[in-house]
């Protein structure tokens, strides 16, 4: 018996700012509950956890969404940078997190790619980066953790320290994220790279972009 194919995005997806990320989150949500690749996946990182999946609607893309894209929200999805010169989705076989605005909404995607012949190791749309992980967290809480990558991120957030967000690159941090701890009058930010070399000189490069914030590091 040949299965039903996912049920199609609709043009209303595309409706409203951010409304075709966040429906793809939510469609890459549905499928990584189904994914048994995806959990093991999780689990090998420590972070196969329902609480956890739910608060960040970790998504898997099985390449199922491939089927289920239909010719009128293309256009959209391809202009957010989600699609490549195919019209696939560039996820495939992904974790995926969606990425917020100032305001906590969600306006793109982060993948972090379970196989290296896949394809990169992290996935982010093409072209120029939107939003930024976890961004709802400044709007309540004052001293916020830093950590490199959104996994890393989300390992904290696990261990039980929620006011926690990420750069994406020591070398590159997100104008939105500045602006962020400057509207939301961070007091303190607490860097958390990898305890090497290179984490260290990482964080002497992130110490230089902050300094001047007027938080506390």
């Amino acid at each position: 018996i040949t299965p039903p194919p996912p049920n199609p995005l609709p043009q209303s997806a595309l409706e409203g700012p951010g409304e075709g990320a966040k429906r793809l989150r939510d469609f890459f949500h549905e499928r990584l509950l189904e994914s048994r690749e995806a959990q093991e996946y999780l689990a090998l990182r420590g972070l196969k956890d329902a609480g956890l999946i739910k608060y960040f609607h970790l998504g898997f893309d099985d390449g199922k969404v491939n089927h289920a894209l239909t010719s009128d929200v293309v256009p959209g999805l391809k202009s957010l940078g989600f699609l490549n010169s195919r019209n696939h989705s560039r996820f495939y076989q992904c974790i995926t997190v969606g990425l917020e605005d100032s305001d906590g909404n969600v306006v793109s995607l982060y993948g972090r790619r379970i196989k290296g012949d896949k394809g990169a190791k992290h996935q982010f749309p093409q072209g120029k980066i939107s939003g930024i992980f976890h961004s709802k967290i400044f709007q309540v809480a004052r001293e916020i953790i830093l950590t490199e990558g959104v996994v890393d991120g989300m390992s904290v957030w696990y261990m039980g320290f929620p006011n926690v967000s990420c750069v994406f690159s020591a070398t590159n941090v997100p104008q939105l994220l500045i602006e962020q701890l400057l509207r939301y009058q961070t007091t303190r930010v607490y860097l958390a790279l990898d305890n090497d070399a290179a984490g260290e000189a990482a964080c002497e490069r992130l110490r230089a972009k902050l300094s001047g914030l007027g938080t506390g590091l």
